[in-house]
């Protein structure tokens, strides 16, 4: 079933910055040679739906608060998401930790949350603009967030986040990490951004021998 064109349009109604809540240490992350793999491989994506009870009087607004301040709460444990690649003087990419900030975008649609939930969140060509476009540049925000109210009846979260800082699986670790702090949870599970245990260090090469095996 297909929707009125109107219904599907996408107003967005705010972009800004969400750095961590207290101010994190300054410093140049190292990526390895695994990490360079995901520098051209394509962003994560994920689009999350939640329906919204009036009767527990939730506003879009207040939701758009809550999740703002949890959010910069975690950042201050997964801080490199709030950074930014950049490259060494050997123009060797790492990753800027000067907590830029992670890109919040405050939308809506008039389409109400009730007619997706019916076709069971059945894949349409418009939910490309309910995640946030990738940019394409070393200024750019490593995670945007796009929080998309849907007739008053629900949100859609819809993340970016660059390949090259997390996988799917440290990606759904932050998620979860968010939510507990959402919930006024400590984060149970802390994050470990050290990646020189990764680093190669003997650049000669390594010689390796093997016994014969026994017949």
């Amino acid at each position: 079933m297909a929707f009125p064109a109107s219904m599907e349009e996408i107003k967005v109604m705010r972009n800004s910055a969400v750095a961590p809540a207290i101010p994190t240490r300054r410093h140049r992350m190292f990526l390895s040679n695994l990490d360079f793999v995901f520098l051209s491989v394509n962003n994560v994506q994920r689009l999350l739906f939640y329906r919204v009870s009036a009767a527990g009087g939730h506003k879009y607004c207040s939701m758009v608060d809550s999740l703002k301040k949890s959010l910069s709460s975690v950042l201050v444990y997964f801080y490199p998401l709030a950074g930014r690649l950049d490259q060494d003087e050997t123009g060797r990419p790492e990753i800027d930790c000067n907590d830029g900030g992670v890109q919040f975008i405050e939308a809506s649609m008039d389409l109400p949350f009730h007619l997706l939930e019916k076709q069971e969140f059945q894949y349409k060509p418009f939910f490309q603009t309910l995640v946030p476009l990738a940019q394409g540049n070393n200024n750019s925000p490593l995670l945007s967030v796009q929080v998309t109210d849907l007739g008053g009846e629900g949100i859609c979260i819809g993340t970016t986040v660059h390949h090259v800082i997390a996988d799917g699986h440290s990606f759904w670790h932050f998620m979860k990490s968010w939510a507990e702090c959402s919930r006024g949870l400590p984060v149970s599970k802390l994050p470990h951004h050290d990646r020189r245990m990764f680093k190669r260090e003997n650049k000669s090469g390594m010689s390796i021998s093997f016994k014969p095996c026994q017949a």
